[in-house]
């Protein structure tokens, strides 16, 4: 009984085309590169790194705040929960491709902010409470009266530049 029943599951793969199991698992192993996605948690944790990035007070560079992303993720893989991430070239790629995504997202959110408490009718506020409400949104509710100037001081530069667009566009 026991032979037949090898002998049954050699007929049955060789008829799928598979004449031995590791043909089977490195098909079924080619076939899952390609449907590879991040889980909920690995979301959250990329997206929380670029917001904490992108509201740096040393932060300037928002054009290419992509790069510096995945290299912190290089760096933290682990801790970020995102080492199945970077085991082979197309779960790279697909995670720099959803770094670049984020960071989009959040630097337009973040640019949105800024020309709101700038001009909108509504949303108009002062810079402490633009930094305030920054670092709630950006921080992840971590704002503390000790962060220091640096981050108001960032704020207002970049108020100060988005002005300064401003007024070279008209």
């Amino acid at each position: 009984s026991l032979y037949s029943e090898a002998a049954e599951r050699r007929r049955t793969a060789q008829s799928q085309g598979f004449d031995n199991i590791r043909e089977l698992f490195e098909d079924l192993k080619t076939r899952l590169e390609g449907n590879f996605v991040l889980m909920k948690q690995q979301l959250v944790n990329v997206q929380h790194t670029a917001n904490d990035m992108i509201y740096s007070p040393t932060c300037t560079s928002f054009g290419t705040i992509h790069v510096d992303l995945i290299k912190y993720i290089h760096k933290n893989h682990a801790s970020m929960g995102l080492s199945n991430a970077l085991s082979t070239p197309a779960r790279e790629q697909y995670l720099a491709v959803s770094c670049r995504k984020f960071c989009s997202s959040v630097r337009n959110a973040f640019c949105q902010d800024i020309r709101d408490s700038i001009s909108h009718p509504t949303k108009k506020t002062t810079l402490a409470v633009f930094t305030h409400n920054s670092a709630m949104k950006y921080c992840h509710g971590q704002y503390d009266d000790d962060m220091g100037v640096g981050y108001t001081i960032h704020n207002a530069l970049l108020v100060s530049t988005f002005l300064n667009l401003a007024l070279h566009r008209k």
